[in-house]
């Protein structure tokens, strides 16, 4: 992806050295283009499934936390009473 990037002149692409640079300087250029990525927004296939994976692991860990507006459950909970498929799952 960055050396596509690179040929295509997106702008704010670190390139990834293979040339016996250090592994904290490999993953400085990976994290410099991954928040490059996700600054503007990229519809990226593998930068989706990065997210994913760190949104889940993140919910997993009990290090993120979602904010639910207060009339969210209860409007779960009528909508599941007029038979409306919802899933939901309190803590």
């Amino acid at each position: 992806m960055v050396q596509d990037d690179l040929q295509n002149g997106v702008a704010n692409v670190v390139r990834v050295s293979s040339n016996k640079v250090g592994k904290q300087e490999v993953i400085a250029a990976l994290v410099a283009n991954v928040e490059g990525m996700i600054k503007f927004d990229r519809k990226i296939t593998s930068l989706k499934q990065l997210q994913g994976h760190i949104w889940r692991t993140g919910f997993e860990k009990n290090e993120l936390n979602g904010v639910v507006f207060d009339d969210v459950p209860s409007s779960l909970q009528k909508w599941h009473s007029f038979g409306i498929k919802v899933r939901y799952h309190f803590q």
